[in-house]
């Protein structure tokens, strides 16, 4: 199949990377100027449990795509969720009729802006741990499980073969109807690690060392999962506690998307993750007293990097 991969960071190259190794054709868009570089001259370094694996493969600049001609049978956007409709206007010239767009992004509500773009939507979420140790690199570790389901039935057939070649490349993955079940599980696990991380400026096994931090993963969660219940997404908080078990374990040393955000300086995606919990709490008439102190604090960080 072609892929392109659009938000070509440490997840999105690590993605494009493993489903070329195996055969297929993908370029990958890479905002990072050092990245891209690196990738163009000596290929990109996979160093997946401690295997090394040197890979040649396409990849051109966000600047570039918006005159890049071409076809693809995917397109994979690893954009943060902040992103993505700017990113997708960049490449509305290759979408067609026939085009399959796929998010594994952070958050909720991803698969219904990209049906505003395609009718073909497959989404989902995944647990694999990715980060760009240098420009060019990007390590992977750990255990991780990538869920996706098709927005419509009618394409499970490319649902299946995406399934395939992900597995066949190494990225566990299992479609799931309840996909929304999924998702939510991710956005409470990531609205309780990536935030803490944030504030705390360190990896999840900093937390992992603080029975307090442990204490107050452990309350977002179980506030997560009864807004969740509260607007029909059935979740087993036990699932998401064993998530986070794994996440100050196995990947420790991870540094959470929101976390590399803030020692950048950069925004974050609180309003998909902890903000969409926040507006279902609202709805359902919840409180959400520990993920409105999270956004909060997020939000008065981000106000100071202006």
């Amino acid at each position: 199949m072609e892929f392109l991969i659009i938000g070509a960071g440490a997840l999105g190259s690590y993605f494009g990377g493993r489903l070329q190794l195996i055969g297929n054709r993908v370029t990958l868009v890479i905002k990072n100027k050092e990245h891209l570089k690196v990738v163009r001259s000596n290929g990109l370094t996979l160093k997946t449990n401690g295997k090394n694996e040197i890979i040649e493969i396409d990849c051109i600049s966000n600047e570039a795509v918006k005159d890049w001609n071409a076809s693809y049978d995917a397109i994979f956007i690893f954009t943060k969720s902040k992103d993505t409709v700017s990113a997708l206007e960049s490449i509305k010239h290759l979408i067609h009729s026939n085009t399959v767009l796929v998010t594994l992004q952070n958050g909720i509500g991803n698969d219904k802006i990209l049906n505003r773009f395609s009718k073909k939507v497959v989404y989902g979420c995944t647990t694999l741990p990715a980060d760009l140790e240098a420009p060019g690199t990007v390590v992977s570790s750990g255990s991780h499980e990538t869920i996706l389901y098709p927005l419509l039935e009618n394409d499970l057939n490319i649902a299946n073969k995406i399934l395939f070649l992900l597995n066949k490349c190494g990225i566990k993955s299992l479609l799931n109807k309840n996909i929304s079940v999924d998702i939510w599980r991710k956005a409470i696990f990531n609205s309780a690690v990536n935030v803490i991380c944030a504030l705390i400026r360190g990896c999840p096994e900093e937390i992992g060392k603080s029975q307090s931090l442990i204490s107050l993963a452990k309350n977002i969660i179980s506030e997560g999962c009864f807004v969740g219940s509260q607007v029909g997404v059935n979740l087993n908080e036990e699932d998401i506690i064993q998530m986070f078990t794994v996440s100050i374990t196995e990947h420790g040393k991870h540094k959470p998307s929101m976390l590399v955000d803030v020692l950048n300086r950069r925004k974050t995606e609180i309003n998909s993750i902890t903000g969409q919990i926040i507006e279902n709490g609202e709805k359902a008439n919840v409180q959400t007293p520990y993920n409105k102190v999270m956004y909060a604090i997020i939000s008065e960080l981000e106000n100071n990097f202006r």
